[in-house]
């Protein structure tokens, strides 16, 4: 029986060959495997960090591209390659976590901003809702015959779309239509659905006082101000107070005109007569009183102005407010 034998010259040619074989085999596997490894930091990474290691990534391909084709030569250059690339991605790990940590303190930044502009005690369409700075919610809303609350829950998580609000495990979510938006003194948002009006703050107190605004809200002012445009279609007050009468009595409004041009001094130009009504099966806490005053044919003389509450004759409250020609923006 012959065998077949090789010279040894050859032998070692072949091993050779089969190393070098070997060896690219494993290069290449290490270039995929850097690939990937670039692929989850780009998932990883946020903007701008993103685009540095896309382009790195990139880069890093176009080289592989370039390689020669000779197998020894393409060991060779691709090791050293797949060499920098392993460095290359450890550092951008360093680098992203760094970002992403900046990232993240930024954002918690901006939502702390972006839910603080939610405290306060809001109202509209049937809905109740109170959120107070660390998160408390307290939440009623009718509809028809159905009713919904919630009292004593909190905030699990602010998103920019809705927010996660819950109470003995229970989670509800609240949907954002319309983040708080401030225009003229007056805070609106829609969530659910419900335009809602803030109404008072977190406490859900609402203000004792005398005010003159041009929006009222359960006839209550929520956008206070004592100075108002020449054109202005309506002037509205509301009077809020713990002075509560022992007995029924006579409140009266009156609107003046205390220095207006050529108008005679303090002259009366509106009054509004209420009786307060006391019923003893059901007690008041609080006096709430309001009434408006709409612009005349040619408009408001410019002045100074004052309204003013009194019971059974004795002045209760005064607030002053000013009309003029609109501000330039």
């Amino acid at each position: 029986m012959s065998q077949l034998r090789l010279p040894v010259v050859s032998l070692v040619l072949l091993l050779v060959a089969l190393l070098a074989c070997g060896d690219l085999s494993m290069e290449e596997a290490g270039y995929r495997n850097n690939l990937k490894d670039y692929d989850a930091l780009v998932e990883k990474a946020h903007p701008p960090m993103k685009a540095t290691v896309e382009a790195k990534r990139q880069a890093y391909k176009e080289a592989h591209d370039k390689l020669p084709a000779a197998e020894a030569e393409r060991v060779k250059a691709l090791t050293a390659l797949n060499k920098a690339a392993d460095k290359e991605i450890e550092d951008l790990e360093g680098k992203v976590e760094a970002a992403n940590k900046v990232h993240a303190a930024a954002n918690a930044s901006a939502m702390k901003a972006y839910q603080a502009k939610f405290v306060g005690t809001w109202e509209g369409d049937g809905m109740h809702l109170r959120i107070d700075e660390k998160g408390g919610v307290d939440y009623t809303r009718k509809s028809g015959a159905v009713n919904k609350s919630l009292t004593g829950a909190s905030v699990k998580e602010f998103r920019r779309e809705a927010f996660d609000v819950s109470l003995l495990g229970v989670k509800t979510t609240f949907k954002i239509d319309a983040e708080p938006k401030e225009v003229g003194g007056v805070w609106s948002m829609t969530v659910d659905g419900a335009k809602l009006t803030k109404v008072a703050g977190p406490s859900g107190e609402l203000p004792l006082g005398t005010f003159t605004c041009r929006v009222l809200v359960n006839e209550l002012c929520v956008d206070r101000t004592d100075r108002f445009p020449d054109d202005e279609p309506e002037i509205r007050m509301s009077y809020r107070s713990d002075d509560v009468p022992k007995a029924d009595s006579k409140y009266k409004v009156q609107w003046i005109a205390e220095n207006v041009g050529p108008t005679k001094a303090d002259k009366i130009i509106a009054t509004a007569n209420t009786e307060l009504t006391l019923d003893s099966a059901e007690p008041i806490e609080h006096v709430n009183l309001w009434s408006n005053i709409k612009k005349p044919k040619d408009g408001w003389p410019s002045g100074k102005y004052r309204v003013e509450v009194s019971r059974e004759g004795k002045n209760l409250a005064t607030a002053r407010f000013s009309v003029g020609p609109p501000e330039k923006p």
